[in-house]
Formats: structure tokens, sequence, C-alpha cells
């Protein structure tokens, strides 16, 4: 019989640090249940991708760490493996990140990390620039105030940049794009049925032309419009090029974790900031995250899911957060610091406060489709030195619609696969 448990986790950095975390893990667990483990580290971008062949090429893992809006996509196939009965998950303080789990009444997935679109900045730069946080609290304000940083950069080029926000045609400029239509008060069109208007829609378009200006009143070139994310992680974090970004919060994490950006007095200057809104009330953002699974065709899932309870241990999760900069769906220590550390605080609240996507058996799809159209219609506008929706962006956002339609008519008989 074959003695290996295939393990697959997604990784986005520092693999040397991970490799050595979890192979001393992992050899502890090897020699206790008399079996092996195979890792493989896979990224976010051809994670679904993979699995799927994996399956179809009868070489599943046994583990997986899947994205929230794949679980009923991959229980719904049969893929997964209800979760045991007598196995003890840890409830999320996330309720939508529970639910996304739950398949026809039964569980198939169980939390493990979460992750928001946040807006990041530095405390001195706003003194230096008498920014104050009630400058921040709407979007309107937000322009506002990154239009008279860039006013300022035209006398004293010295200052830095207002905004990094990454405009990649990835998974990740999405869930801005939605942190921020959220936040603003918009809806994407109900996916269950089948729409006529998506990106179409009064309001979707309304953020496009938003955003393509926020991009340009920020001084976004052309040449800007293809840098890497972790490009622009690094040059926020470590090289204070700009006063705020708007992405993931794996900076203040490691920020957290090893006081990495530390200022010299002691005090930290890289912060999280309520999200802005619509009219400066309650915001919302985008929260995601990712959930463990074990796969239907494990040869070992007693042992499988035997290793998803060491994952989700409080001595693995202190280490992973460290090492990975990752942080669980559930309370630990960490989330405890958050009455005495604000960035912790604002981190939780918006993790509760968040939205994240339906759970439509067809959205890996759907999120490339949007993803695709939302980037080349804000690249078209700003190549353009234009901020309202023309012609031609109309008809690229026209016809993303019509291609999500024919999709969801090709999976309409899943519609109530919930």
């Amino acid at each position: 019989m074959n003695r290996t448990l295939r393990v697959w986790l997604i990784i986005t950095s520092r693999e040397h640090d991970v490799l050595k975390f979890l192979n001393k893990r992992f050899s502890q667990f090897e020699e206790q249940h008399n079996i092996n483990i195979e890792l493989k580290l896979i990224t976010w971008n051809r994670a679904f991708e993979t699995l799927i062949e994996a399956y179809k090429n009868n070489n599943s893992p046994d583990i997986i760490q899947i994205g929230t809006t794949w679980v009923r996509t991959l229980a719904y196939m049969g893929y997964i493996e209800k979760i045991p009965q007598d196995f003890e998950t840890r409830t999320s303080f996330v309720e939508n990140m529970n639910q996304i789990c739950i398949y026809r009444g039964d569980q198939y997935a169980v939390p493990w990390n979460v992750d928001t679109i946040v807006l990041a900045t530095r405390t001195d730069y706003l003194k230096t620039l008498g920014i104050k946080k009630r400058d921040l609290d709407s979007w309107e304000k937000f322009y506002q105030v990154c239009e008279t940083i860039t006013e300022k950069r035209r006398s004293d080029p010295d200052l830095p940049e207002a905004l990094a926000f990454s405009l990649r045609a990835e998974a990740d400029l999405l869930h801005r794009f939605a942190a921020i239509l959220w936040s603003k008060g918009g809806e994407f069109a109900d996916f269950y049925q089948i729409p006529e208007k998506i990106l179409t829609e009064e309001k979707v378009m309304e953020n496009i032309s938003y955003l393509a200006d926020l991009m340009q009143t920020s001084d976004i070139k052309a040449s800007d419009l293809d840098k890497h994310p972790y490009q622009l992680n690094n040059e926020f974090y470590r090289q204070g090029s700009y006063v705020f970004y708007i992405g993931s919060w794996y900076g203040i994490i490691e920020d957290i974790s090893h006081n990495s950006f530390e200022s010299e007095n002691g005090n930290y200057n890289y912060t999280i900031l309520p999200f802005p809104s619509a009219d400066g009330t309650k915001s919302q953002t985008y929260g995601g995250g990712s959930v463990l699974a074990v796969s239907s065709r494990s040869e070992h899932k007693q042992k499988a899911w035997k290793l998803i309870e060491l994952f989700l241990q409080d001595d693995f999760i202190n280490e992973w957060i460290r090492v990975t900069g990752k942080v669980p769906a559930f309370e630990v220590d960490f989330w405890q610091k958050r009455d005495v550390d604000q960035r912790i605080n604002t981190m939780y609240q918006q993790s509760i406060n968040s939205k994240t996507y339906p759970a439509h058996p067809a959205w890996a799809t759907i999120e490339k489709i949007l993803s695709t159209a939302v980037a080349h219609s804000i690249w078209e506008l700003i190549d353009n030195n234009n901020t309202e929706i023309n012609e031609e962006t109309f008809k690229l956002l026209k016809k993303a619609d019509q291609n999500i339609r024919d999709l969801l008519k090709l999976s309409w008989e899943m519609k109530n696969y919930e």
C-alpha cells in the first residue's frame, strides 16, 4: 500500500523558511504516524487549474489548501471529502468563512487563513503632510488627499508618491476593485441568475471611472500598469515610496511579527486605516483567505485529517504567522493583541465586516473574465488620459458581460447546487 501523504499548500513568499519549518514539523508527524509526507508548494495564480488537472489525471493530493470560493465547486464535483463527525474544527470569527465551508448541510473544509484588502499608510507621512484620519473616511476625501499630495510633489519631488495600487490583470485586482465597489455601496449582479448587465451596470462603471481618475490623479502612468504587487509592496514598505497602499495586509503582519519596518524611536510608522466608505460611515472591504480540505480520493483520509489537526494547533499557527505572514481565521494569541495594537484591531474588525464573492460553481472562470476586463478598461482610460467610460471601453465591458452570460447559461443546471 502507498505510504505517502501528499500535501499541497499555497505559498507566495519565503519558500526557504516555510520548507525549513514544515520539514521539521512533518518529520515528527511522519515518525508518530508511520507515513511519509510529500509536500508541494504552489502559487495562487495557477492553483485552481493545477488542482483540477491533478484530479483529471488521477493524481490529486491528499490534503489541499484552497481558496474560499472553490469549496462548493469542488464539493459539487465530488473532489473533496466531508469532515468526519469527530473532527474538532476551529470556528472562524468571520461568519461568511464558516458558511462557505458548508455544502448541502455538510462541512467539507475547515477555515485556516483570513485576508482582506486594506488601506495602509505611514503615520510619519500623515503627520508631515498634515493629513488627519478624518480626511480619509470617504472615497471622495481620499481622492482629494491624493490630489493634494500629487500637487505638492510638483514643487517638491522628494515627497513620496500618493498611492501604490497594482493594476495587473490578476485576481488580486478584482479583490481591490470589489472592495472599493462594496465600500461605496455598489454590488455585482446576481450571478445565480443570468443578468443583463454586470460590468456595464451603472455603479460598476462609476467605480471603473473613479479608479481610472484616482490613478491619474495619483500620477500613476501607463508605464506603471504592469508593476507586480510584490514590487509595489517592496516600494511601499521598504523604500517608503508611497503615502498610501491598497492591497493585502502582508507587510503589516510582517512588521508586527518581526518589527521589520520599526522606526528609530520605537513607534511603528506603518499602520492600517479603516477602509473609506461612500459617506464616511460603516464600510465593507473584500474578505478572502483559504481553507483546508481532504481529497475524496485519498487513501489515507484518517491520517490526512490528523495532519490538518496539527495545522490548526496554536503552537503551529503561532510559528506559521511568523514564517509566512499569514494569519488564522480563528482566535489565537495574535488576535488577542487587538486590545493593545490598533493595527490588529482594525484588521480584526475589517475581517468581521468583510464581504466575499458568491460561491458560484463557475466562479473561477467568472473571476478571470472580470479581472481581465476591469484591468483592460482601466488601462485603456489611463492610456488615453480619460476618466469617463467611452465607446471603446464600453464595448470591452459589454463583451465581458456577454462572455459571462454565456458561461452562466452553460452552468444553469448547477444554479441550485448549494
